[in-house]
């Protein structure tokens, strides 16, 4: 007997569907590539000379509490962007939701968003075949991703509730002697997404 899927199974499909990619909608996307493409014009090195993982990956910010954030901004020799950066109540309110709000994060899919300095989007496990594919892995790296200097990644985005404020996780991965991950703070100014200060996680 052939089984007959109901109007009532297919909405709670949908809804299955919504929640997988955290109700994130076009809109939300249009504003993910704002912040993403602000975070890779700050990047200290060329981004196109990169390959970039198709789906987010939340390594550190998954990892990282509100202390220690405020650890890394008690100590003043740290702030970077100290002239553009003040560690206001709003900032302090935002680190606490983050505790929370990291939680519940999902890997969404890179192509939803449309273009990020026309980065070529790869798949993560390309790289880990590649990676594999010699028995020193960054000539079998470097073997499939000629002319690169390695892949980057970025978490999923973390808003406050006022949608002006954002965190993201940009780790950059290179042969066995370059590579680091950063934590990355950034602000909404007269429209546009600005990059305020960011808090290295590790180095290779």
């Amino acid at each position: 007997m052939k089984k007959v899927i109901s109007k009532n199974s297919f909405t709670v499909l949908l809804i299955l569907v919504s929640i997988s990619t955290m109700g994130q909608t076009k809109k939300d996307f249009k504003l993910f590539e704002k912040i993403y493409s602000a975070i890779l014009d700050d990047f200290k090195e060329n981004p196109t000379n990169f390959v970039i993982v198709d789906s987010t990956t939340n390594n550190a910010i998954d990892k990282t509490d509100y202390s220690t954030y405020m650890s890394y901004f008690s100590v003043p020799a740290r702030k970077g962007y100290s002239a553009e950066f003040i560690l206001d109540s709003s900032w302090i309110h935002f680190l606490k939701e983050v505790e929370v709000k990291r939680q519940g994060l999902m890997p969404f899919p890179l192509p939803k968003i449309k273009s990020i300095h026309s980065l070529k989007k790869v798949k993560r496990n390309t790289i880990s075949n590649a990676l594999k594919s010699n028995a020193n892995s960054w000539t079998g790296f470097y073997n499939t991703f000629a002319n690169t200097k390695g892949w980057i990644e970025l978490s999923n985005v973390i808003l406050s509730k006022n949608r002006d404020k954002a965190i993201v996780e940009l780790n950059h991965h290179g042969d066995s002697r370059t590579g680091a991950g950063n934590i990355y703070f950034l602000e909404k100014r007269k429209q546009k997404w600005v990059v305020v200060n960011s808090m290295q996680t590790w180095i290779a």
